[in-house]
């Protein structure tokens, strides 16, 4: 019996191109919501001042969501029966 599994996994990437005509490049959905505020939000329009208690539980949010959809897919693509049926 053969088993083959296959894992595609696509990780968001953007590419700044900065005025002075440098390039940064932000990969995993995280990190680039975290530099697209930082960098594109200064009045907090859509996010919480820097040490603020309300952009800690953001963080703490956007942190956990993050880790748990990589966990669950992770666990989901790799938890296989060998009848091919999900696992748990």
């Amino acid at each position: 019996m053969i088993f083959i599994i296959i894992i595609i996994i696509i990780i968001p990437a953007i590419t700044h191109h900065k005025p002075d005509g440098t390039k940064f490049d932000v990969f995993e959905s995280g990190a680039i919501l975290l530099y697209l505020t930082k960098h594109f939000d200064p009045e907090h329009k859509l996010s919480f001042p820097d040490g603020t208690p309300e952009d800690s539980e953001t963080q703490q949010w956007l942190f956990f969501v993050v880790s748990n959809f990589f966990n669950r897919t992770k666990g989901e693509c790799l938890n296989v029966s060998p009848s091919g049926r999900p696992q748990g």
